[in-house]
């Protein structure tokens, strides 16, 4: 019987250690979210700057089209 429990002990400790080795530290953790924070806040200003790009690409292309659709002027006699 208390080669059972003795046994049992054993490895519910065993199997503590191991668990315990496996865990990040809360500064880990802290350190892996400030990273993910910055990565997101990167991969938004990012976005942002996209769309602002797409937003002027789109005003200059109605612009062009305008011009090519407005009436020709001459500048002029030549002479």
């Amino acid at each position: 019987m208390h080669a059972v429990l003795g046994r049992g002990r054993l490895i519910s400790i065993a199997a503590l250690a191991i668990l315990a080795s496996g865990c990040a530290s809360m500064d880990d953790v802290k350190h892996a979210q400030a990273t993910a924070d910055q990565a997101l806040a990167a991969a938004q200003a990012a976005q942002r700057e996209s769309d602002q790009n797409r937003t002027d690409i789109n005003t200059l292309s109605q612009r062009v089209d305008e011009m090519q659709r407005a009436p020709r002027r001459h500048g002029g006699e030549r002479g």
